[in-house]
C-alpha cells in the first residue's frame, strides 16, 4: 500500500488550474514510504497453508516519472519460502 502525496502538476503551477492533458504523476525529490502484504494459497494442495509475506521500503522520484524503490521482503508465517529478500527497483510512470 503507498500513500503518495499529491503534487501539482506544471500546468497547476504555471496557470493556477488543472490540466486534464497533463500526465506528470509526482514532482522530483518527493519520497514515498510503503508497506505491503501479499498473500498466497496454494488450492490445489491445501497441506501447505496459507503464505504471507510484508514488504516495507521507501521509494524516490528522479524526474516526474521515474521513481526508484529499495525495500525487504520477509515472511509473516510458515511456511516460509525464504529468510528475507533485498528489493531495488525503478518504475517508470506512463
Amino acid at each position: 500500500m503507498t500513500f503518495p502525496c499529491r503534487c501539482q502538476s506544471r500546468s497547476e503551477r504555471e496557470h493556477g488550474h488543472h490540466d486534464h492533458n497533463d500526465h506528470s504523476h509526482h514532482g522530483p525529490g518527493l519520497t514515498t514510504l510503503y508497506l505491503e502484504t501479499v498473500g498466497d494459497t496454494n488450492l490445489s494442495d491445501q497441506q501447505e497453508g496459507t503464505r504471507l509475506d510484508m514488504t516495507t521500503g521507501i521509494g524516490y522520484y528522479l524526474t516526474e516519472k521515474l521513481e526508484l524503490r529499495t525495500g525487504i521482503r520477509f515472511p509473516l508465517c510458515h511456511p516460509k519460502r525464504f529468510d528475507s529478500q533485498f528489493i531495488f527497483s525503478a518504475v517508470r510512470c506512463f
